[in-house]
């Protein structure tokens, strides 16, 4: 019989995640592209809905400062007979900043307090197949260095199982090097991640991780 925390931690299924660019390009008649997976908060929902019950947990929203969205998760525990809580934030995004805001807010929460898609920010992105020809099916970007269109079919993904490593017993601790990166949602500007680097740089364990999260970050970033 799994545990909560097992269920919580087990990898998604390949029909289940999404992807998107972290960066690409354009070389004479040959394309490349570097892509990353991720999930929706649906997907996060009905694994909260498998685990607890659709009546057994509950999310809440507030605005904090600097236009900032704070996520509050609880579930029941039947063990403790009570409600456990779990908060993290983001900020608002760019497109529907308030919706956005609070959709990134729920996944960092999910992510950092309860370990729902924990292992997506320890996964390399990948090169893709792509054409600069349309193909049917297959997923389309724009190069923003020369406005032409790169289309890339969807990754088949092997998860490592090593990355889904096991939780303690009735625990739900994050490791900070763990936390760091999930911060990364947050970051929307070149700017702020440099910042937001060079203050965390020397405080991780995994430093070669945390370049490759960032790079993959300033990618997400270039991209948008």
């Amino acid at each position: 019989m799994k545990t909560i925390e097992k269920s919580l931690k087990e990898p998604f299924k390949e029909n289940e995640l999404e992807w998107r660019p972290q960066s690409q390009g354009i070389n004479g008649t040959r394309a490349w592209i570097l892509v990353i997976p991720y999930i929706q908060s649906r997907a996060i929902q009905k694994r909260l809905d498998e685990v607890f019950g659709i009546d057994g947990w509950q999310d809440e929203y507030r605005e904090a400062s600097n236009k900032n969205i704070i996520c509050t998760i609880k579930f029941w525990s039947e063990k403790k007979q009570q409600w456990i809580t779990k908060e993290n934030g983001a900020s608002e995004t760019n497109i529907e900043a308030f919706k956005g805001g609070i959709s990134s807010a729920f996944k960092r929460c999910a992510s950092a307090g309860l370990g729902v898609g924990r292992y997506l920010y320890e996964l390399e992105p990948v090169y893709a197949d792509c054409k600069l020809e349309p193909v049917k099916g297959w997923n389309k970007s724009i190069d923003k260095k020369t406005s032409k269109a790169i289309y890339w079919k969807t990754p088949k993904i092997d998860i490592c199982k090593k990355l889904i490593e096991p939780l303690a017993i009735d625990e739900f601790e994050l490791d900070e090097d763990t936390d760091i990166l999930v911060g990364l949602d947050m970051i929307d500007s070149v700017k702020d991640l440099n910042a937001y680097y060079n203050e965390y740089k020397n405080k991780v364990k995994n430093v070669k991780q945390f370049i490759g999260a960032c790079t993959a970050k300033k990618g997400v970033i270039n991209v948008k």
